[in-house]
């Protein structure tokens, strides 16, 4: 199976200063115009989430909105070492077995490095190389388990290379059920613990005090939603 790589990204500004401070920054990239598209900010959201360019505005609402038979599964990592290249081989050697798989990186860094872990609800920030989302696909029809396993294979491979003592770092838009679930959104606080603390570290028992006070009765909630205090 062949493997291919891409490089995506968003500057917010015009593409005459997006092509001046990429060109600067990475002149091994080649970049050119052709290699861009200048839109709206609104429009880069329907190109990231993958929809189609001429799905109306109001298609972002539809949270059960599907355009093709496709399934997906998804886990994350964060890294805080560099990955040496035996790992990086071998990783290749798992998306050979796969070509429905992909996986991306997410550089970090920058402006976000600045702020504090504690500043706000996200805590990955200074130290952070970069996210790794794992993600394979299958249609609907197909038997999921072969997929779910290779899924499984490859981020206990990956184990020793992101960030350790104990592993438990998510990026919390790749919802990764894994980390456990709550009937009906009504875990404990030590229950919820186990996805909170992945998804925001030392910032989840502030997350706990802030859903006390404005939702006790825990009235909007989901699978891997933060409990109050008092369930």
């Amino acid at each position: 199976t062949d493997i291919s790589a891409s490089f995506e990204g968003q500057y917010l500004g015009t593409l005459h200063k997006a092509l001046s401070a990429v060109r600067s920054a990475f002149p091994d990239l080649g970049l050119r115009t052709h290699h861009c598209t200048e839109m709206s900010w609104i429009q880069s959201v329907f190109y990231f989430s993958g929809l189609p360019s001429d799905v109306p505005l109001a298609g972002l609402a539809d949270r059960f909105r599907r355009d093709d038979d496709s399934c997906f599964k998804a886990k994350s990592d964060y890294v805080t070492t560099p990955l040496p290249k035996h790992a990086l081989e071998e990783a290749f050697l798992f998306l050979e077995e796969s070509p429905t798989s992909y996986v991306i990186f997410d550089p970090y860094g920058g402006k976000m490095a600045q702020i504090p872990s504690n500043a706000t609800a996200f805590p990955h920030r200074n130290g952070t190389f970069y996210g790794i989302q794992y993600q394979v696909t299958w249609n609907e029809g197909e038997k999921e388990n072969p997929f779910l396993a290779w899924l499984q294979r490859f981020y206990d491979f990956m184990a020793p290379y992101v960030s350790q003592n104990p592993r438990r770092a998510a990026y919390v838009n790749y919802v990764d059920l894994d980390l456990g679930v709550a009937k009906n959104g009504t875990a404990t606080v030590a229950q919820a613990r186990t996805w909170g603390e992945s998804y925001f570290q030392g910032n989840f028992e502030r997350l706990v005090a802030v859903k006390t006070k404005i939702d006790p009765h825990n009235v909007f909630r989901h699978a891997q939603s933060i409990p109050p205090a008092s369930v």
